[in-house]
Order: structure tokens, then C-alpha cells, then sequence
């Protein structure tokens, strides 16, 4: 017998918000701090600005003189906030995450660089970084930047974001998912939950071609629990000597469908050896064509089989 473990991550969709989008403007948004000379439009000759008519001037950095800019962010724990930005001429810089402003009480500090700063004067480059505060409150994103671009000279910023998404809740926490098949054919499907939350319902979720699912069996008015339980679904199988895939579906109380990861299982040989697979215009057609299909057997018998159109998860 054939079985497969996964530790599975169910496909779902994420709440996401940005807090900040600045593309800047004139005058520098509110509780805002840098070392700038001033918000510059097209300076040098030059559009200096990656969106819009206006970046973040930082003047006279070098390697040894670092600029810096601060943003007061209010956060929430548990929740991840990527936070991302475009610069111009800056080889390095540092982001760094306080409880306060000007850096009395620092939480992280992430130092990133740029290799191909020295011999690039004109196009912008992204950075990010990403942190899941353990508190809520107000944070300070200090960002601290260098250039070694004939310096000391001006390094420019733009297009500022700060994306918070909400931490993941799913109506079970699933420890495992396993299938495997019997030496008789049929396919066993074996998986454990630590917790469940208006779980309505589980699938178990079938595919030839790993890409369209059909269901094939189902545990229905499960309810909610705290403790571990395991599940065991055992269901025949009529496509002998060939890969399937199977997924694992759950369907809460609302109606949310979350479906994870599948696993291959190698179903064994049937005992009867196929000689033909025919529609029902007698016309040989493959195992997974949708529709009626006519399987025949080396002992002559035949068996009838319906394939419906799979929906793409």
C-alpha cells in the first residue's frame, strides 16, 4: 500500500488594507520627520519624482552620513503590515521599528542593500520589509539611508506603503491530511484536527488531472470542538492503475468553502484488465472524458460511468 503525509495550507482569500499610500505632495503629511531640504519636484533637470511631481528629498548622504526619515504608524497585534517604498541613488539602508519616536525604544531593525547603486544614477529601486507587532499602539518606522554614489549627494524617496493584513482564522486547525489506497482497490482517507469551529461539513475531493475536482464523499453535521478528533473515510475506487489526486474540503455553517492542499495516491491494478473505453457512440475515448463512458473488461463484462465537468479549485 502507498500513503502520503502532508502537513497542509489551505487555499483562501486574505484581508488586506493599506494604512498608508503616500505619493507625496507638497507639504509633509502629518506627524511625519526627516532630515529633507524639502519636498522637490523635477529637480537637476531631471524628474525626480517616481509618481506624481513630487519625492522625498534626502541631502548630502554618503556611506558615512546617513539621512533618515520617520512615520508614525498605528498598529494592531497579531496583524502584519508589509511595508514597502521606492528610492533613487541609495546603496543601503536600515528600517527600523520604535515603540516612540526618534528612536527611544527600538523593536527591530532590518539592514537591506543594493549592489547595483554605484553605476545607477537614475532609476528607482523597491525595498520592504514586514513586522507583526505582539502589542497594539503606535509605531515608528524610522528609515535610515546611505549612498556611496559620488557622494555626499541626494538620495530621493517615493511612493511610501504600509499594507496591514489581518491574522488568518480558519474554522479548523488541521494537524494532518493522509490517502492511501487498500491492495483491494478502494481509497482511505485519514485526517486530524486540533480544533473545529462551525464546520458544517467535509468533502473528500477527487482529480485525475490534479486540476479538476470532483466530489466523491462526504462527513456531514460535525459542529464544533476543542480537542484533537480523527476522521477516517474509506470509499471505492473505479479507476484502477493510475495517479489521483485527493483534496480535503471543509464547508462552515456560513457556506465558506476552504480547500487544502491534495496529496497523489497510486491506486493498484483491478484484478480485470481493460480492453477498451468507448462513448456512447462507440467511439474510443480516454478514462477521464466527461460524459457517459463504457469500460470494457478482458472477462467481457462492462461497466457503465458518468464523469461530470470538474470545476477548477
Amino acid at each position: 500500500m502507498i500513503k502520503l503525509l502532508f502537513i497542509l495550507l489551505p487555499f483562501i482569500c486574505i484581508s488586506q488594507t493599506y494604512i498608508v499610500d503616500e505619493q507625496f505632495g507638497s507639504t509633509m503629511p502629518s506627524g511625519w520627520s526627516s532630515t529633507a531640504t524639502g519636498w522637490v519636484a523635477y529637480n537637476y533637470g531631471v524628474g525626480n519624482a517616481r509618481s506624481g511631481a513630487y519625492a522625498l528629498r534626502l541631502s548630502s548622504a554618503s556611506n558615512t552620513n546617513t539621512k533618515y526619515l520617520y512615520v508614525p504608524i498605528t498598529v494592531k497585534a497579531g496583524h502584519s503590515y508589509l511595508i514597502s517604498f521606492y528610492t533613487k541613488r541609495a546603496c543601503s539602508l536600515t528600517i527600523n521599528l520604535n515603540e516612540t519616536a526618534n528612536q527611544t525604544t527600538l523593536l527591530e531593525s532590518t539592514t537591506h542593500s543594493n549592489s547595483n547603486c554605484n553605476s545607477n544614477f537614475s532609476n528607482w529601486y523597491n525595498w520592504s520589509d514586514v513586522y507583526v507587532p505582539t502589542s497594539d499602539g503606535v509605531l515608528y518606522i524610522q528609515i535610515l539611508i546611505k549612498t556611496v554614489y559620488g557622494g555626499p549627494t541626494s538620495v530621493y524617496l517615493d511612493d511610501f506603503r504600509v499594507l496591514e493584513q489581518a491574522p488568518i482564522s480558519l474554522p479548523i486547525e488541521l494537524l494532518n491530511f493522509t490517502a492511501w489506497a487498500t491492495d483491494d482497490g478502494k481509497l482511505v482517507t485519514d485526517w486530524e484536527v486540533a480544533t473545529e469551529t462551525d464546520v458544517w461539513k467535509y468533502y473528500i475531493m477527487r482529480s485525475i488531472d490534479g486540476t479538476r475536482y470532483h466530489r466523491i464523499d462526504s462527513v456531514v453535521d460535525i459542529g464544533s470542538s476543542a480537542h484533537p478528533k480523527k476522521y477516517r473515510v474509506i470509499t471505492n475506487n473505479d479507476i484502477p492503475n493510475i495517479t489521483i489526486y485527493v483534496m480535503l474540503r471543509e464547508l462552515d455553517t456560513d457556506g465558506i468553502e476552504t480547500n487544502f492542499n491534495p496529496v497523489a495516491v497510486l491506486m493498484p491494478s483491478s484484478p480485470r484488465r481493460v480492453v477498451g473505453i468507448y462513448n456512447c457512440l462507440g467511439q474510443s475515448v480516454a478514462i477521464t472524458e466527461p460524459g457517459v463512458i463504457i469500460i470494457v473488461y478482458d472477462d467481457g463484462t462492462k461497466q457503465y460511468k458518468i464523469n461530470e465537468f470538474g470545476l477548477k479549485r
